[in-house]
């Protein structure tokens, strides 16, 4: 299997926790579905984490003349910003939609990054149009996810 097709896997594979926490805490009863509310917390904060250590991980690249101190250090920023969301997570509320905004903050940060770095990259378009149906996904799960009864 290519690169490419294990991307997709492996990224759409990631969006089957964010789905069925979402459904799940609208559907069980509100004890279970409390936890998993801060299971849905904890996910997107760990995926928060990951999107931002791309930036990191393409500075190691043999080709990474145009990633500059900017770009790392906008790669640790989503790591600090969930790891803030999940500390004010006695709040679930305000705790999701930390996670919500900063995966799209981060989507759209990293178009612009990635256009700037990579304007002729013949991986980007693809890369980016997975990139959106991810982010999407995972923040209408959070809303959704948000919007329960569990989550107050």
């Amino acid at each position: 299997m290519s690169l490419v097709r294990w991307r997709a896997v492996l990224g759409y594979g990631g969006l089957v926790p964010f789905v069925s926490l979402a459904l799940l805490v609208w559907i069980l009863p509100k004890p279970l579905a409390s936890f998993l509310v801060m299971m849905q917390l904890v996910y997107g904060a760990m995926i928060l984490c990951f999107v931002g250590a791309v930036h990191w991980g393409r500075s190691l690249a043999p080709d990474a003349g145009r990633i500059g101190a900017g770009t790392l250090v906008w790669s640790v920023l989503p790591s600090l910003w969930a790891c803030l969301a999940l500390l004010l997570s006695y709040a679930n509320r305000l705790g999701l939609a930390m996670i919500a905004a900063g995966l799209v903050l981060a989507w759209v940060l990293d178009r612009f990054v990635l256009f700037r770095q990579t304007p002729d990259a013949d991986w980007l378009p693809a890369f980016l149009r997975l990139r959106t149906r991810l982010t999407a996904v995972a923040v209408l799960s959070l809303l959704a996810t948000l919007a329960s009864p569990a989550s107050a």
